[in-house]
């Protein structure tokens, strides 16, 4: 009763009666975010046009998520995490693929782009002969509404956002031990092997959260269950994480990115620590999520 009634509640949030009314909130902040964005990081016309294809596959990727919540609502966590990790390991491939054939930047950000929107469209029309077949349609009443629900959470995730970008912001502005033409391009490569990690166990909160709520609404204790899973995470991820980056860093990269990037196994060694602690944290997030 309880994953039906959480269903509900998403589904009016989301779509209203027939409508998906909530992707357009979502969907234009991101794109008024990512054009500030370009507006502000880009200095050519090329840059602009490369920043707002990129900008595409967030604006999909926030899209996506309103299927999540409402798998994620009926306590079927398994699909949306499924799905995530096979966009991410095809993107991945893609990637790969593009990199290795001799492409530049600009292939690669389109390429993307394009993977974002298969997937986009599979998930769409898979959710809409499966689970919803709703119809996009602006309500601008309720948009307002929304809004103003929302607002009270702008300045938090402004700063999440601002978190997320504020390194490599600084790095192409400060001056260090690495010239600043060169330090993002050094920063690259630890900061998306750490994230990697991180993103991996960060699906196991989503994973976590419906059936630790069920217990605690039952008035459970989950005392067990977090010692447990706290001890699994540290020992199968934040561990391996922490001693692999501190002590084969410099191994590390030039396996992954080769000897040239031998500069980023200083940042990895940094970023380790801090993926570790992020890692560290996932479970102990999970379940104050999780608290009814």
């Amino acid at each position: 009763a309880k994953a039906v009634i959480a269903s509900s509640l998403v589904k009016a949030a989301m779509f209203g009666a027939d409508t998906a009314d909530t992707g357009g909130i979502a969907l234009l902040g991101r794109w008024i975010v990512a054009s500030l964005s370009s507006v502000w990081m880009a200095t050519a016309l090329a840059s602009l046009g490369l920043l707002a294809i990129a900008a595409v596959t967030l604006i999909l990727d926030t899209f996506n998520d309103t299927y999540a919540a409402y798998y994620t609502a009926l306590e079927r966590v398994g699909i949306p995490s499924t799905v995530g990790v096979s966009s991410m390991a095809l993107s991945a491939v893609v990637g790969i693929v593009v990199l290795l054939s001799g492409f530049g930047l600009a292939v690669l950000i389109v390429s993307e782009a394009v993977t974002s929107v298969l997937v986009t469209v599979v998930w769409t029309f898979v959710f809409r002969s499966r689970m919803l077949r709703f119809t996009l349609r602006a309500r601008f009443a309720e948009w307002k509404r929304l809004l103003m629900l929302i607002a009270p959470f702008v300045p938090v995730q402004f700063c999440n956002q601002l978190n997320r970008v504020l390194n490599v912001v600084l790095l192409g502005r400060l001056g260090g031990p690495i010239p600043t033409e060169e330090s993002v391009g050094y920063y690259g490569p630890a900061n998306s092997t750490t994230n990697t990690a991180v993103v991996l166990v960060m699906s196991l909160r989503r994973a976590l959260i419906p059936p630790v709520t069920a217990r605690l609404t039952e008035g459970h204790s989950v005392t067990y269950e977090l010692d447990l899973a706290s001890k699994m995470v540290l020992a199968f991820f934040a561990l391996p994480l922490l001693l692999g980056t501190s002590f084969m860093a410099p191994q590390v990269i030039s396996l992954l990115f080769g000897e040239h990037y031998a500069p980023s196994a200083a940042a990895l060694v940094i970023l380790g620590w801090a993926g570790a602690l992020q890692i560290a944290a996932t479970v102990l997030e999970a379940f104050l999520f999780s608290y009814p």
